[in-house]
């Protein structure tokens, strides 16, 4: 996932949570203001939140998960882009294992292989490998 694509998740999410998050309590409201047979004006609305104060929480509800789907949101696609690159890391070291064991398939012992990491011990143990087969043909 790129830079582009994570804004595109986070936008989408976002939207969709503000969308959801007038739905509800217009919702609420319009169920409440018939329950309560309230006119549907801003003097019902008002009579509405004087006598029902959940109608606050409500608001205040879906207004904060808003923000905190985007706060999360922000922080999960974060990791799923820092995995998306290790695991690109990866398949680039897999192919450069693959295309050294295939040249020494073929007798090419004048391949190198370029260690990212001196602690890397698969790469260490390639490249004791092709010196070992190097030095046997050598001596035969």
């Amino acid at each position: 996932m790129d830079a582009q694509q994570r804004k595109e998740v986070i936008s989408q999410f976002t939207i969709l949570a503000i969308v959801v998050s007038f739905v509800f309590p217009l919702a609420a409201i319009f169920f409440d203001l018939i329950a309560n047979h309230y006119k549907y004006t801003l003097s019902g609305l008002l009579l509405l939140f004087k006598n029902n104060p959940v109608h606050w929480v409500i608001i205040a509800f879906f207004i904060f998960s808003s923000a905190a789907i985007y706060f999360i949101l922000r922080y999960y696609t974060g990791i799923l882009v820092d995995k998306q690159k290790m695991i690109d890391a990866e398949q680039r070291k897999t192919k450069a294992i693959s295309q050294f064991t295939q040249k020494l398939i073929h007798d090419d012992y004048t391949v190198t292989f370029d260690l990212a990491d001196e602690k890397d011990d698969l790469a260490l143990s390639l490249i004791n490998l092709r010196d070992t087969l190097k030095t046997n043909k050598e001596d035969e």
